[in-house]
């Protein structure tokens, strides 16, 4: 890596928009995966896992009679992204939206990568 380089990011303006490129970099993560495995790290691999296990503590929580504690959960989620974002950049609105851009990129990576694990495309080109 050159420190030197600069690289230009598009940032979408709609959060449709981002859902949609981020379900998109997973098919083509886990596309790049199955031809050479190194590009596939453990941190795509755990936010694929996302919705399977969100369902397992859903399912899990309900079983065992404890929906209680899912708010409790979904609150120290909501605050530890909160807390970490306004650690990282020290402003307030950022920190306020991060946590629900991680539900999202999250969420929608998962989707992604399911679609590509159960239904690959034949296609490399996407189409």
């Amino acid at each position: 890596m050159a420190p030197d380089v600069i690289v230009w990011h598009y940032r979408r303006s709609a959060p449709f928009t981002f859902m949609r490129q981020i379900y998109r970099f997973a098919i083509g993560r886990f596309q790049a995966g199955k031809r050479k495995a190194r590009l596939l790290k453990p941190l795509h691999v755990a936010a694929a896992l996302t919705i399977p296990l969100l369902l397992a503590l859903e399912f899990a929580l309900r079983f065992i009679a404890a929906m209680w504690l899912y708010p409790i959960l979904v609150m120290l989620f909501v605050f530890d992204c909160f807390f970490l974002a306004f650690l990282h950049t020290r402003k307030l609105m950022p920190s306020i939206y991060f946590p629900f851009v991680v539900f999202i990129f999250c969420c929608f990576w998962s989707l992604g990568a399911m679609r590509e694990m159960l239904f690959p495309l034949r296609d490399p080109a996407g189409r």
